[in-house]
């Protein structure tokens, strides 16, 4: 559940680029670039994971959250802790 509850974030650019256009070396770009993608892969997983189980009525007013641990607040904000745990058997 990393991507759910935020503990993966998105690799830091800093690690691999001195300013926003210049590397410090083609291979860091490239370990950057594969990163990145292999974060974006898993959130979006993740996301769906999440909307496959919600219902369609409520999926609306979440269509604007584009990462699982965005969803996975706004969802605790609105339905509260206990219909978490309802949810998480599903992923178990």
């Amino acid at each position: 559940m990393s991507y759910i509850d935020g503990l993966k974030e998105s690799p830091d650019c800093s690690f691999y680029y001195k300013t926003e256009k210049e590397s410090y070396s083609l291979e860091l770009a490239v370990r950057y670039s594969e990163k990145l993608g292999e974060f974006i892969r898993n959130n979006k997983k993740a996301l769906d994971a999440i909307k496959s189980i919600i219902f369609l009525e409520n999926l609306e007013q979440f269509k604007d959250k584009n990462s699982a641990s965005k969803l996975y607040r706004a969802i605790k904000a609105t339905f509260g802790e206990s219909s978490l745990k309802l949810i998480s058997c599903y992923f178990d």
